[in-house]
């Protein structure tokens, strides 16, 4: 039995956000997080990020995971600053985690995953969130997280969206421009799914790929502006847990296109949502329109890698990586519906803030 402790986080250096030009690879900006903004037990391992219309009206949000805290950062002033809420903190009843063999406790840690919808008729995006200690996924729109004066008094926009269903921890996940998203179900050494028109209950989630040997801890989701979906996978519980083989093949990187993963599930976006997944362009003066895109298969990538990487630490044997085009999903749907259930929006706040009746299925 192991429990995870808060007292050993050590901030060698103070939280910074450094943004690079990828075309110079010069650093751009260097901006050090205030005092005000970070706890004794903070530690950030996610970010996401909010773009506007133009660059200077990008936002960026970073969870807490240790601190139970949400920081947001605004490019154009330059500036960050804190939220708090319940929602951040673990579930206690859900601290129990089994993976690869391997069963132990991480019952303190809190906010992790976050990823930002899509703008909305509202003009703003939806953070979802979780803890990694909890089933239940959580929303706030990012109006509120761009305004800081609603850091106090803002507790009930903060929204419950439902539960994935029983063994459902997630550390990572991601939003396509249809409405689908995609999360790491590290119990399950699987990649899930939900389309975000539908309620959220274990019989709208489902399983986009399973594999119990490559995807242990599957610690990261992207998807590209091709919709082409990465996975990275690096089996981190068996290096904290236990020992890593280091003869193996210990770091894996997954890709698929994103439609191929979905077809058959009840996550698989309707036409009209594949619609505004289109490429969105942008003009001087103009509203972001969208332009149908014909092919939305992106094309393979054309290689298999399966080499020895860099030693991460000296006196260690070289880590085996192997990245994976083109994986085969193992689709699992829990229930496929003949056509989506009527869903009832909150008609006062735009962008679904938030349906007026959920259903908690914590133990369905």
């Amino acid at each position: 039995m192991h429990f995870r402790k808060l007292d050993n986080v050590t901030n060698v250096c103070p939280y910074t956000l450094n943004v690079y030009d990828l075309n110079t690879d010069q650093r751009i900006r260097k901006y050090v997080f205030r005092p005000e903004d970070i706890v004794s037990t903070t530690f950030i391992a996610n970010i996401a990020l909010d773009e506007g219309p133009t660059c200077e009206d990008t936002f960026a949000y970073f969870p807490d995971e240790l601190g139970y805290g949400l920081i947001s950062y605004s490019w154009k002033q330059n500036k960050s600053w804190r939220f708090s809420h319940s929602y951040f903190f673990p579930d206690p009843l859900v601290g129990d985690f089994n993976i690869a063999g391997l069963n132990f406790q991480w019952g303190a840690e809190g906010i992790f995953g976050i990823s930002a919808s899509s703008i909305g008729p509202d003009g703003f995006r939806t953070l979802y969130f979780s803890p990694l200690s909890s089933h239940t996924e959580f929303a706030v729109s990012t109006r509120i997280l761009r305004d800081e004066s609603k850091v106090s008094g803002s507790y009930r926009d903060f929204k419950v969206v439902g539960v994935r269903g029983q063994d459902s921890h997630t550390t990572s996940k991601v939003v396509d421009e249809s409405g689908v998203q995609l999360f790491n179900l590290i119990d399950q050494n699987a990649i899930g799914c939900w389309n975000t028109e539908l309620p959220l209950k274990p019989q709208n989630v489902a399983i986009a790929d399973k594999d119990d040997v490559g995807l242990v801890f599957p610690s990261d989701v992207k998807i590209d502006d091709q919709r082409r979906v990465w996975v990275m996978s690096d089996r981190m519980p068996v290096f904290l847990e236990a020992e890593l083989d280091y003869s193996d093949i210990n770091f894996r990187i997954f890709t698929a296109p994103l439609d191929m993963l979905l077809q058959g599930t009840v996550c698989q976006p309707s036409p009209a949502q594949k619609y505004k997944s289109a490429k969105v362009l942008q003009s001087p003066g103009l509203s972001a329109y969208y332009e149908p895109v014909k092919n939305l298969q992106p094309q393979p990538v054309p290689f298999m890698y399966n080499a020895p990487a860099p030693m991460l630490s000296q006196g260690n044997p070289s880590f085996n990586m192997q990245i994976v085009p083109n994986f085969v999903p193992k689709v699992t749907s829990y229930i496929n519906f003949p056509k989506q259930p009527t869903v009832q929006f909150n008609t006062r706040q735009p962008n679904k803030w938030w349906r007026k009746n959920y259903d908690v299925y914590e133990n369905a």
